[in-house]
């Protein structure tokens, strides 16, 4: 009976954690709290929702892009987790490895290097999910996966 909003607070909290909110008119919002993912390497700076989440029969898909810092730069990668059908403020399943990487040309050198920003996800009737992204703040790319390995990995 509700509307949710998943959103990436500006680093407020030091952890980089998505954040999620609900709304009963799209207007006002309330309840905002931290998204509570396992820790990993590949997350400890930022992390934000991306793809409107996927519903499945095991609970919501969220395609999400998360940073870590290293000697140079802050480096993004794509990650998945699954949320609880009823209450997506539950995450239920999220592995501690990345589905993707910025390692091609055209994810590490643009306006900001080796970035991969999910934008936007679409389930094809055959399963295959078209995973649009943005590589170094330059372009947009595709990337396919199944649906079905996609929400396997998220309870690997």
């Amino acid at each position: 009976g509700k509307y949710v909003r998943m959103e990436r607070p500006q680093n407020i909290d030091k952890t980089g954690h998505m954040w999620i909110s609900e709304s009963p008119d799209l207007i006002h919002w309330g309840n905002p709290r931290p998204l509570l993912m396992p820790y990993t390497d590949w997350s400890t700076t930022k992390s934000g929702a991306g793809a409107v989440p996927i519903k499945t029969d095991k609970g919501w898909l969220e395609i999400y892009h998360a940073t870590c810092m290293t000697a140079s730069t802050e480096n993004y990668h794509l990650g998945v987790c699954m949320l609880d059908l009823d209450d997506p403020s539950k995450v239920i399943a999220a592995p501690e490895r990345f589905v993707l990487a910025a390692e091609k040309d055209y994810e590490c050198v643009g306006q900001v290097p080796n970035v991969v920003f999910t934008s936007g996800a679409i389930v094809e009737p055959d399963g295959e999910v078209k995973i649009y992204y943005g590589g170094a703040d330059t372009r947009m790319c595709l990337a396919t996966a199944q649906l079905d390995d996609l929400i396997d990995f998220c309870f690997s």
